[in-house]
């Protein structure tokens, strides 16, 4: 201890010697760590009376340094030596002055640290109650597009809405098909009612000898969707299809060259209707369905044969806008 205390006794510029009066304190530090004076404020401040009243017959010294990144504290007493590391110093040179502290006055100490401070109260002033009349605001329905889901607290007629856009059929006509579609909708709470009118461009199925048929369709479906959930807004939809095939015989035919003849076609379908809302009373629509023919029209050339049939089986992917019509 006293070999310590010779060491820290014998440093310059960083070291300071007891003032006159009170307890001798040596203190060695970094230059970026709170002074000795900083150190002894805060010892006064625990043991509630000034240095030159401390005892002068306890040897303290009291020294931080720089070890691996972190500040080292040791302070070595009669009692013996204490070590800490933290990586600042003031919280060291804090926990230096408590241990001090205890070892000059442990009562006063004791009492310092445990000793609540004292707030100041701020007097509650009561300000007097005024009844002010409430004022009903009148209530707001939102209009939304067609394909929101958000329950409204006043509802109206079930909303209306509108559509167009266009659609790629597989398997109805010869070859894959664009098409023009305009949609009607009735939306209740989770349910869709929707009609559609489509109409497909014309398409050519052709035999190696060049004789074949151009084949356009127009067909009206009727849609029933469910929305599981309310975000995403995705509905499940079955419907029935009905319409006709339009067939033109194309090539070099030796008889009598037969006019537009129409064909029966009826199948049911099921797919997924996936809406996106921009903003409110419009939504962009993107539908995938599969059909199943239950009726197929047959194009036969007299002297030929069967030029084309549908496929039992095919695919229909719509993309529509729908402006939203509720009042």
């Amino acid at each position: 201890m006293f070999v310590l205390l010779s060491l820290l006794l014998s440093m310059s510029a960083s070291v300071a010697f007891a003032q006159e009066g009170g307890a001798p304190l040596t203190y060695v530090a970094p230059a970026n760590c709170p002074s000795r004076a900083a150190l002894v404020a805060e010892i006064e401040r625990i043991l509630m009376r000034p240095w030159s009243e401390l005892p002068s017959d306890v040897g303290i010294a009291v020294q931080l340094e720089r070890v691996e990144g972190d500040f080292v504290l040791s302070v070595v007493l009669a009692e013996g030596e204490r070590r800490l590391s933290d990586a600042e110093c003031r919280p060291l040179m804090l926990a230096a002055a408590l241990i001090v502290a205890l070892a000059i006055d442990p009562d006063a100490a004791v009492r310092s640290a445990t000793t609540e401070p004292v707030l100041e109260v701020t007097p509650v002033v009561v300000m007097p109650v005024v009844d002010v009349p409430v004022v009903a605001a009148p209530p707001r329905v939102a209009l939304g597009s067609p394909s929101d889901t958000r329950a409204a607290e006043v509802r109206g007629p079930p909303p209306l809405g509108i559509g167009a856009g266009v659609v790629l059929d597989v398997g109805l006509l010869p070859e894959p098909s664009f098409g023009a579609a305009l949609e009607g909708i009735i939306r209740f709470e989770s349910f869709d009612l929707r009609l559609r009118a489509t109409y497909l461009a014309p398409s050519t199925a052709q035999r190696s000898d060049g004789i074949g048929a151009e084949v356009s369709a127009f067909a009206v479906d009727v849609h029933g969707c469910v929305r599981p959930v309310a975000s995403p807004a995705l509905g499940l939809c079955g419907g029935l299809h009905a319409g006709a095939l339009m067939g033109t015989a194309t090539g070099p035919i030796t008889g009598p060259v037969p006019g537009q003849t129409p064909g029966a076609w009826v199948a049911v379908g099921a797919g997924l209707w996936l809406p996106w809302s921009p903003w409110d009373a419009l939504d962009i629509e993107l539908s995938v369905e599969g059909l199943l023919s239950l009726l197929r029209p047959r194009f036969d050339i007299d002297g030929v044969g069967t030029v084309f049939t549908p496929f039992s089986a095919g695919a229909r992917v719509g993309l529509l806008v729908h402006l939203d019509l509720r009042p």
